[in-house]
């Protein structure tokens, strides 16, 4: 009897500067069962290249095209700081488990906001 298959987990990363490179390259280099599904990041020639180099099939210079996306599982939040509570609450919502970039959001007043929606809706969270 053989090992029952699995799909991929399909990933998203939003943002590839540095610390989403490393993500994206870690993704596809080191994590077993996962795909890079999609890349969202406004500089052109970075999203591109990074899409050729893991042929990633989605690259787009928007987040909230790249939460759209019903396929996909999970998104890496790999952008600038003042970033994170909007989309960690637009990916929540999207339906997709998350891992952020610390910090979570820039004030505690935010953080709270940003906690409260993914309470309700009821999405796996991690911030590192």
């Amino acid at each position: 009897m053989s090992a029952p298959m699995f799909a991929p987990l399909k990933i998203g990363v939003i943002g590839l500067g540095r610390m989403g490179q490393l993500y994206a390259h870690t993704l596809m280099t080191q994590v077993a069962g996962v795909q890079l599904y999609a890349v969202a990041e406004t500089a052109e020639q970075l999203r591109t290249s990074t899409a050729r180099e893991f042929n990633v099939p989605h690259a787009t210079a928007s987040a909230h095209e790249l939460l759209s996306l019903p396929e996909l599982q999970a998104v890496v939040i790999a952008t600038p700081t003042q970033t994170h509570a909007e989309l960690v609450v637009a990916a929540a919502r999207a339906g997709k488990a998350i891992f952020c970039e610390k910090p979570l959001a820039l004030t505690l007043d935010a953080t709270h906001r940003v906690l409260d929606v993914v309470a309700e809706t009821q999405i796996p969270l991690q911030v590192g």
